[in-house]
C-alpha cells in the first residue's frame, strides 16, 4: 500500500529541527490569531522562544513601498441593504453577548455593519479599516485613513454616531483596552496575531458572529441578487451568440484574453454594473482542465469551435455580485461521446442540488448536501477536486463565509444564505467542464418548515453537450 506523503509545513519543519536555545522570530500581522493560538502550545512545549519581527518584507521594499489604496468610500442606500446599520445594531448585540466593545477586522464585515462600500482591493468593494463597535450606546470608531471619505460621508457617518480616526491609531487604541481591562470581542479567525498578543486577556473570542449574521441576507438583497444576476446573465447570452457566430469565421482573431475582455464590454452595458467580482477564466481546450487559469495577452491560447470552451467570470454590481460559470461547443469538429456524458454528468450534479428540500433549522449543512452535485459523476468513476460552492456577498467579496457546499462545509444552510452550486470535471491536458449558478436558500413556498434552493442564474445550458438519455424525466 503506498503512503501519503506527509505534509511538510514551516511548523512541523520548526517542531522536528529547531533546538532549545532556538528563538522564532514571528511577524504576528501575517497570521491569524486562531491558527498561531493553536501552535504556540507546541512551541512553548519544545521550550522555544518566539519574538515579534517587522515585516521583512516592508523592510525590502523601504522607501520605495507603494502606499495603501485610498480609494473613495461610499454609503451604500438602504434601498439596496434592505436595513440602515440602526436595524442591524440589535441583532449584533444579541450575537456578541457581554462585552465592553466589539473589535470588527474582516473588511467585508465592516462594509456590512455601516452600509459603506468602497474599493481599496480589486474586485472587492471593501477599503481598508478597523471597526470598533459599542454595543452599549451603538457608537463607533472607524479607523481608516479619512481621505477615503468626501463631505457626504463624513456627514453619513456623524449620522449613525461613528466616529474616524486614523488607520494606525488601532494599535495605541488596543494597548490602553488592554491596560484598562476591558473586555473586548474579536474574532480570532479573523484577526491577525498581532492584534490577539496587544489585546492579551482582554480579548474575548467572538468567532463568526457577524459573519453570520451578514450571511444571511435581507428579503431585499435576496432581490438585488436575483436582479443583478439576471441582468448579468443577460450580457453572458451576448457574449456566447457573439462567439458562436464570431468563431465561424477563419479570420476571426480571437483567443482567450480578447474573450475576457469582450465579456467585460458586455457587462459594463448593464445597469449598475461597476466592476468584475474576479478576473476571468477564460479556457479554451486543454486550459479549461486548470481550475484557476487566467488568460494574459502574450500568451492566450486562439479560440476555436473544435474544443469546449469554458468561462468563469463574474460582476459587481450596485445591487448585488454575480460568478457564472458556462461551458459551451461551438459546432465545428463534433465533441467526443466521453465529452457529452462528462458534460451531461456535471450537468445533472447541478440540477440534482439546485432541486434538494430539507428541513429547516435542523442543522443541515453543505456538507450533507456535497455528494449530491458528485453522485452521477461518480456512478462513471469521475469526480472533481475542489468543494462544491462557496458563500457569496451582496455587492461584497464574491467569496463568502461561514457557509458553502463542500465535504466540510459544516456551518447551518439558513434562510437568505447565498451560495455557488458548481461542480465540474477535468481531464488533464484535453478539457474541462464546470457549470456554475447562485443559488439562495429561502422558505419552501408549499412546505413549511422547510427550505428549497431559489436559482438566480438563468443563461442556458449548451445542447450541443447533452446527452439527453442519461437525464431522467425530472
Amino acid at each position: 500500500m503506498k503512503m501519503a506523503a506527509k505534509e511538510i509545513t514551516w511548523f512541523n519543519w520548526v517542531c522536528e529541527n529547531a533546538k532549545e536555545t532556538d528563538v522564532i522570530g514571528f511577524d504576528f500581522t501575517q497570521y491569524p490569531a486562531a491558527f498561531f493560538d493553536m501552535r504556540f502550545k507546541a512551541i512553548k512545549e519544545k521550550g522555544l522562544k518566539v519574538e515579534s519581527t517587522p515585516n521583512l518584507v516592508d523592510l525590502v521594499w523601504g522607501s520605495d513601498k507603494p502606499a495603501r489604496p485610498c480609494e473613495p468610500v461610499k454609503v451604500w442606500p438602504a434601498e439596496y441593504a434592505g436595513m440602515n446599520p440602526f436595524a442591524k445594531f440589535p441583532k449584533m448585540c444579541e450575537a456578541i453577548g457581554n462585552v465592553d466593545m466589539l473589535l470588527v477586522t474582516a473588511l467585508d464585515q465592516i462594509a456590512w455593519c455601516l452600509n459603506l462600500r468602497g474599493a481599496d482591493i480589486k474586485c472587492n468593494p471593501v477599503f481598508f479599516s478597523y471597526l470598533v463597535w459599542y454595543p452599549g450606546n451603538y457608537k463607533s470608531i472607524l479607523f481608516c485613513d479619512k481621505n477615503h471619505f468626501d463631505a457626504e460621508s463624513l456627514e453619513y457617518l456623524d449620522l449613525i454616531q461613528c466616529e474616524v480616526q486614523p488607520y494606525e491609531a488601532i494599535v495605541d487604541f488596543l494597548q490602553k483596552q488592554a491596560a484598562d481591562k476591558k473586555k473586548v470581542g474579536v474574532d480570532l479567525q479573523k484577526a491577525n496575531s498581532e492584534i490577539r498578543r496587544l489585546l492579551g486577556e482582554s480579548a474575548v473570542e467572538k468567532n463568526g458572529k457577524i459573519e453570520l449574521l451578514k450571511a444571511c441576507k435581507t428579503a431585499t438583497e435576496v432581490q438585488g441578487m436575483q436582479d443583478a444576476n439576471t441582468r448579468d446573465c443577460a450580457a453572458i447570452m451576448k457574449y456566447f451568440a457573439f462567439l458562436e457566430e464570431e468563431l465561424k469565421k477563419p479570420d476571426h482573431g480571437m483567443d482567450e484574453f480578447k474573450g475576457a475582455e469582450k465579456v467585460l464590454e458586455y457587462r459594463k452595458q448593464n445597469d449598475k454594473f461597476q466592476y468584475p467580482s474576479f478576473d476571468s477564466i477564460s479556457s479554451m481546450g486543454s486550459n479549461g482542465a486548470v481550475i484557476h487559469y487566467k488568460p494574459e495577452a502574450d500568451t492566450a491560447k486562439p479560440m476555436n469551435n473544435d474544443e469546449i470552451y469554458l468561462l468563469d467570470s463574474g460582476g459587481q454590481y450596485l445591487d448585488g455580485t454575480t460568478d457564472i460559470t458556462r461551458t459551451a461547443h461551438f459546432g465545428g469538429k463534433e465533441p467526443t461521446d466521453f465529452q457529452k456524458e462528462a458534460y451531461t454528468r456535471v450537468l445533472m450534479g447541478t440540477l440534482d442540488l439546485l432541486l434538494v428540500e430539507w428541513p429547516a433549522n435542523q442543522g443541515v449543512s453543505g456538507s450533507q448536501m456535497d455528494i449530491l452535485a458528485r453522485q452521477n459523476l461518480w456512478r462513471a468513476g469521475l469526480d472533481f477536486g475542489h468543494g462544491t460552492g462557496h458563500g457569496v456577498g451582496t455587492y461584497l467579496n464574491v467569496h463568502e463565509g461561514p457557509q458553502g457546499i463542500s465535504r466540510y462545509s459544516y456551518v447551518e444552510l439558513k434562510e437568505g444564505m447565498c451560495v455557488s452550486d458548481e461542480p465540474g470535471y477535468y481531464k488533464d491536458g484535453e478539457f474541462g467542464i464546470r457549470i456554475e449558478n447562485v443559488i439562495a436558500v429561502q422558505k419552501h413556498p408549499k412546505f413549511e418548515g422547510f427550505y428549497h434552493w431559489k436559482n438566480f442564474t438563468v443563461a442556458p445550458y449548451c445542447r450541443d453537450l447533452i446527452k439527453p438519455e442519461l437525464l431522467t424525466e425530472e
